[in-house]
């Protein structure tokens, strides 16, 4: 690809080749043999909607701070990509160096975050993940060299697999039991119009005030929601809890 970066059916040929793996990727799920679900009668009487979950304060500071985390992790996504581009000057084969290398890093770095998460707890060692991530956009923009951007991108894959597991672990964690699936169902749906608001907020920043200075806020709103954890944690969970 990196020779026929203008071609534009290249690209038309990767995707229809991702479409045809995605197509596959149906047929084999389809082909699992499951075992009818048994119905509980009981549970057909159940509401769409438990607005019970909003009264355990666990779950309830871990919403506040999730949320307030991820709008922070996602408002910098198109940041990233518009710096890269514009301001950097990357190429096809550079944005792969960068994917690579942070998925390399997320699959060595998984079971340590898991060990770390079993010896402390999820909260505690989130907080250090969230710290990682703040500092990601701030160390982006100090130089356009490739070979740094990509040692930048590649560490940030280390604290992305972090808050990634230890994100569902806080989920799992925080949600009482007997109404687990509403604590679930109500994060993903918050979570989902956080995604859909937050670039937005992040590329009006980088119009108003440029590049650089839309990801210095970023890195402080990032740091604010590991404080914001490190508060729960304080006060909700200090003992190590529920991993995978």
């Amino acid at each position: 690809m990196k020779d026929a970066s203008e071609n534009v059916i290249a690209y038309q040929i990767l995707f229809g080749i991702a479409f045809c793996f995605g197509l596959l990727e149906v047929f084999l799920l389809m082909k699992h043999d499951e075992q009818p679900a048994k119905i509980d009668e009981t549970s057909l009487k159940k509401k769409t909607m438990d607005w019970s979950i909003f009264k355990y304060k666990n779950y309830v500071s871990f919403l506040v701070a999730a949320l307030f985390f991820n709008f922070a992790w996602q408002m910098a996504w198109g940041i990233f990509n518009i710096y890269h581009v514009r301001v950097v000057g990357v190429t096809i084969f550079w944005i792969s160096m960068f994917s690579v290398g942070s998925m390399l890093a997320q699959i060595i770095s998984f079971p340590l975050w898991k060990k770390w998460a079993e010896k402390r707890s999820n909260t505690l060692v989130f907080v250090w993940a969230a710290i990682g991530m703040a500092t990601t956009p701030f160390l982006t923009v100090l130089s356009t060299n490739l070979f740094y951007i990509t040692i930048i991108q590649t560490s940030s894959g280390f604290f992305l697999a972090g808050v990634v597991l230890l994100l569902f672990n806080l989920l799992l964690e925080q949600s009482p039991s007997e109404v687990r699936t509403y604590c679930i169902t109500t994060y993903n749906v918050l979570l989902s119009v956080v995604a859909f608001i937050a670039p937005q907020i992040g590329i009006w920043l980088l119009n108003s005030l440029g590049v650089e200075t839309a990801m210095y806020i970023n890195s402080i709103l990032r740091l604010l929601a590991a404080c914001l954890f490190f508060i729960v944690y304080l006060k909700y969970a200090r003992k190590p809890g529920l991993t995978l």
